[in-house]
């Protein structure tokens, strides 16, 4: 199956779309547990091994959790669960606390919240910045996992973070798994509208979505925030790939403001 035969207006709903919504994670209203469905099901029932970056509230931890009823899910999250976080949904506040600051240091200790409201024999969960390989490391050792079926990031959504985290994490997929971006900012809306979602170019162009159309267009991949090495690594090792559109440009199955992209790793 290729991932531009998910490209289907008419996906059906299906039983995660049903476990998402009693969970109340919007990857139902976002339509993206039809495209997981579609690569997780075969899986389902199996061993996995899934980490999602960002955990807010846990509902899509849940998710896995009942999805997956042999499998194992793990949880990262960053400033937002600190105490002096300016990264709190809603506070409109762009400039980073001391706790932010230090959360950012390549070698900070991390605090150690309770993660007992979700945690359980199937569950774990660290704080750790998507961006510093010694933080995520320190998660791994936690979970006693480092390879991983599936990597979702559904975090931070700024394109620093996005494409970083891709050029650390892409090694931990196993071969025949799939990482994935959720929230990808569609580049022309943000540069017509002017609008801020942590692009440092003025014209766009090192958004996320821009840099990955043009991988897909003329197979070079260009990021303003991963190393060559971890460029050359991304593109010997992607299977297939697609970005599902949510403005309706062609039948993709997803909806909302922004984008869905899938890779597939060798």
């Amino acid at each position: 199956m290729k991932l531009e035969d998910l490209n289907k207006e008419d996906l059906p709903t299906n039983e995660m779309c049903d476990i998402a919504r009693k969970h109340g994670t919007d990857k139902f209203q976002h339509g993206y547990t039809k495209v997981y469905f579609e690569l997780m099901k075969d899986k389902r029932y199996t061993e996995i091994s899934i980490f999602e970056i960002g955990i807010f509230k846990g509902n899509s931890l849940r998710l896995w959790h009942e999805f997956f009823p042999k499998g194992r899910v793990y949880g990262s999250d960053n400033g937002r669960l600190l105490p002096n976080s300016s990264a709190i949904l809603g506070s409109g506040n762009q400039n980073p606390s001391e706790d932010d600051k230090r959360l950012l240091e390549e070698h900070a200790v991390v605090a150690d919240l309770d993660f007992k409201w979700i945690e359980n024999e199937r569950i774990k969960c660290a704080i750790a910045d998507q961006r510093s390989n010694v933080q995520l490391q320190a998660a791994f050792k936690y979970f006693g996992c480092e390879k991983f079926d599936y990597i979702i990031d559904d975090a931070q959504h700024y394109q620093e973070h996005q494409q970083k985290t891709l050029g650390l994490l892409f090694p931990n997929v196993k071969s025949g798994g799939y990482y994935i971006v959720e929230d990808v900012c569609d580049y022309q809306e943000l540069f017509q509208n002017n609008k801020y979602w942590g692009q440092k170019r003025a014209d766009c162009t090192d958004c996320t979505d821009y840099v990955f159309e043009k991988y897909m267009k003329d197979g070079i991949l260009e990021s303003d925030y991963m190393t060559p090495e971890q460029v050359r690594y991304v593109t010997d090792n992607i299977a297939d790939i697609f970005m599902y559109d949510c403005f309706h440009r062609n039948n993709s199955p997803i909806n909302g403001s922004a984008r869905l992209l899938v890779l597939k790793k060798k």
